[in-house]
């Protein structure tokens, strides 16, 4: 098959927005034969009878391509929108005063001398102090807040603009007091713990308790599944201030992280962003977590066929960082070119990724982790050092729960990891992991059964040819939970008698 079973496949993964777009079975199909890995669920947009399709969708092409799909469900977090306006909105220029009044019923008017809006966000004036900054559109729009009541906000613009119905506010310089887990967030959280997608999305992080009370809810919508399911995995969408000053913290509590660069550039200085975006990057691998860089991307391919070269650099400059993932957000969920957008994506990161290829090894294992001294830990550090050595071809570990696919993937290896599981939810985690290609399969009854098993996946599917070496982590009895024990090298093609 086209996109995943192919020898050049990029060791990070692409995650797709599906929207209006992209949504249809075949675009989806396209999508994945282009490279896409885990497809995104905005509940932000949408009801949960679309999505529910779309879903359905996504597992129809799936069972059809025989390889596992992952699904991540973003939930919409506490938006702060302005409220109505009439027509194409207010242009508003530096000087004006602007007012966001809480008790304002109907549509923004001007009053006076000043625009009075009304906001989404009713605790506004109890949250924000004099001199803090008020943003609307994404930044574009710029006030400054001059005066607070309960009832009321005044602002004088700083930077103007066209204020229209639904924009979006940012307060950069506000501790709100919303919470991060509104009834929204509950209700698309437990739809998606029913509806048996694999990731949550969580958007506006702030803590690691915001984290650790989504996991909760989880669990307990998974304990009232028939039958009962595992809780999703959450990625800690990093969009906001406070996240940045706690991301240690979500970095424990989280299973990924999400830098979100839209919201993140708005609530910072941009010159900020790409400082960060490395320096997170660096720290979630030294945790071991899952790293996905979001937003803007590929922006320009909305309206046209070829990227900017800045957008090349861009995505380049991610997968030189080694994330896990990249993610295409209004590119395929609303772009004229979804599948387009996909492929050169991908043939970027290709590109890169055989570019570093060439150089000697940047990648060193995650030193946090080595520091707990675990037997898997170490075997998988093992590993690294083995491929490194031998130039091996290859990777093959049997991973029932995941863990040990992670435990590779943590160590930034060159080639791909074949990772097996009987479990098909798990196979579906697995497309998150940097350099895994899961695969849901019956488990062997031995060592000798896994090898051959490898041997013959690995040259059904071109990722290895007769004479290739493979490196095989396993446990003896293979499949056993805590059991990894034992690492060959094996010529593929060879014999598998161990």
């Amino acid at each position: 098959m086209s996109g995943l079973h192919q020898r050049n496949r990029p060791l990070a993964k692409i995650v797709s927005t599906l929207g209006p777009a992209s949504s249809s079975p075949a675009m989806i199909k396209r999508l994945l034969e282009a490279g896409v890995s885990i497809f995104r669920v905005n509940f932000s947009h949408g009801s949960f009878e679309d999505h529910g399709k779309t879903v359905a969708n996504i597992r129809q092409i799936e069972a059809s391509v025989g390889y596992p799909v992952a699904i991540l469900g973003d939930l919409p977090g506490p938006k702060i929108r302005v409220g109505e306006v009439p027509d194409a909105g207010f242009t508003v220029a530096t000087g004006d005063l602007v007012c966001f009044d809480r008790d304002h019923d109907g549509p923004a008017a001007k009053k006076n001398e000043a625009y009075v809006f009304p906001t989404t966000y009713t605790p506004l004036g109890e949250d924000v102090d004099v001199g803090h900054r008020l943003l609307v559109a994404d930044g574009l729009i710029r006030l400054l807040i001059i005066e607070t009541s309960p009832e009321r906000v005044t602002c004088r613009v700083t930077a103007g603009g066209v204020i229209s119905s639904h924009k979006g506010i940012n307060l950069p310089d506000t501790d709100l007091s919303v919470d991060s887990l509104g009834d929204r967030d509950r209700q698309c959280a437990a739809w998606a713990m029913h509806n048996g997608l694999d990731f949550v999305g969580m958007s506006f992080v702030r803590n690691a308790d915001d984290v650790n009370r989504l996991r909760q809810l989880l669990k307990e919508e998974g304990q009232r599944c028939e039958p009962a399911r595992e809780a999703m995995s959450i990625v800690s969408k990093i969009e906001t201030k406070q996240a940045v000053e706690h991301f240690d913290e979500i970095l424990v509590a989280t299973d990924a992280v999400m830098i979100a660069r839209g919201d993140l550039g708005v609530e910072l200085d941009c010159r900020q962003v790409p400082v960060l975006q490395r320096q997170f990057l660096e720290l979630a691998h030294g945790q071991g977590r899952p790293c996905i860089v979001a937003t803007q991307m590929l922006e320009s391919m909305i309206e046209h066929p070829t990227p900017t070269r800045a957008e090349a650099s861009d995505v380049a400059s991610a997968i030189g960082q080694l994330t896990d993932a990249v993610m295409l957000s209004g590119e395929t969920a609303v772009g004229k070119y979804p599948a387009l957008a996909v492929e050169q994506m991908r043939r970027i990161t290709e590109t890169m990724e055989a570019f570093m290829a060439t150089r000697p090894s940047q990648a060193s294992p995650p030193r946090q982790l080595l520091e707990r001294k675990d037997t898997l830990v170490g075997l998988a550090h093992g590993v690294f050092t083995i491929v490194e050595d031998i130039h091996a071809d290859l990777v093959a570990v049997w991973s029932e729960s995941g863990i040990s696919a992670q435990s590779l993937s943590q160590n930034d290896l060159s080639v791909p990891i074949i990772a097996m599981t009987s479990q098909e939810h798990v196979s579906r985690k697995m497309c998150l992991f940097r350099g895994v290609i899961p695969i849901c399969c019956a488990q062997p009854e031995s060592v000798d059964d896994l090898v051959a098993m490898v041997d013959s996946i690995a040259q059904e599917h071109g990722w290895a040819i007769a004479g290739d070496r493979c490196v095989i982590m396993t446990g003896k009895p293979v499949g056993r939970s805590g059991k990894t024990n034992r690492l060959i090298v094996h010529t593929v093609g060879g014999d598998v008698t161990f």
